[in-house]
């Protein structure tokens, strides 16, 4: 065996389990572009959502962590997959829990003791997303006698592209006017916690809806240079960063995403596998060509 097994003791495995590699999605470092910086201020001056696409692994859903870490913002995050309403953006009901209250005899009968917050409604309300109750006393109050406080967030709502046609323009009317009502108990939700700048991707598998793409601030996205992003996430690491870009970024049909570029260096790295051998290639196989035909050309660097 050659490079570093990480089974060979267990408890290097559970230290790196923790060590936030995958997507480096932990916003300590992205390459912003000053398109991005033009897109997500024309967001927050507008307080529009902001559509990013473009190809899978480019750093779409980073950016909108990036973009928290870079403001010191609260970060919310949901994927959306085919089963996605837009209530599930907003709240859900414990089912279960009201069942098995009614078994007992103990059922409450205000709703919003079963309801519990979704991330828009965390985003526009921390204090009542915490206690969906609150809202009764908070709807009897004197107006403005209970202030929000400033605690803005950073939303993610990603891959809209895999959601139920309607979902989109169904969050019109949320995302436009940064309110809601919780169906059934007659509380409304509000925004008290400062604007969110909503982040939304899609990667182009469905058309969306025109009117859905008129609210939004537009963001296309393409891979960016591999040997910048590379020496971002890797600063002390430049020729495993340059070998490796040598080695995936030429003379192939389809060139790697960022992510698995990215995935390849830290997998090298971590396993203190040398360049040039062959687990060196047989890595750049796993990590980035994966089979398919049309790959980078892959020869000892």
């Amino acid at each position: 065996m050659t490079f570093k097994s990480l089974f060979a003791n267990p408890a290097n495995a559970a230290r790196h389990a923790g060590s936030g590699a995958g997507d480096f999605r932990s916003g300590t470092a992205y390459l912003f572009t000053p398109e991005m910086e033009l897109a997500l201020s024309a967001a927050a001056a507008t307080q529009r959502p902001l559509l990013v696409t473009g190809p899978a692994g480019c750093g779409k859903s980073s950016l909108a962590r990036a973009a928290a870490a870079r403001l010191g913002w609260r970060y919310l995050e949901r994927t959306v997959h085919s089963r996605t309403e837009v209530h599930s953006l907003l709240w859900e009901v414990d089912h279960l829990k009201r069942l098995q209250d009614a078994h007992v005899k103990a059922l409450d009968p205000d709703l919003l003791a079963y309801v519990r917050a979704a991330v828009l409604w965390e985003a526009l309300d921390p204090a009542s997303a915490r206690d969906p109750r609150s809202l009764r006393q908070l709807a009897a109050a004197q107006p403005g006698t209970q202030p929000g406080t400033l605690e803005p967030a950073v939303v993610l709502i990603d891959e809209i592209d895999k959601a139920d046609p309607d979902l989109p323009n169904n969050l019109l009317e949320v995302l436009g006017g940064l309110r809601f009502e919780v169906a059934d108990t007659g509380v409304r939700v509000a925004c008290r916690a400062g604007v969110p700048l909503i982040i939304i991707t899609s990667n182009d598998e469905r058309d969306l809806p025109p009117a859905f793409v008129r609210r939004c601030i537009a963001l296309a996205l393409k891979q960016p240079d591999l040997a910048t992003v590379g020496q971002l996430h890797f600063p002390n690491d430049g020729l495993l960063v340059g070998k490796a870009y040598a080695l995936l970024a030429g003379g192939g049909t389809t060139p790697p995403s960022a992510a698995e570029f990215l995935d390849f260096v830290q997998a090298c790295k971590e396993l203190e596998v040398a360049v040039g051998s062959a687990d060196w290639l047989k890595l750049a196989e796993a990590c980035v060509i994966k089979g398919r035909g049309g790959g980078a050309d892959v020869r000892p660097a």
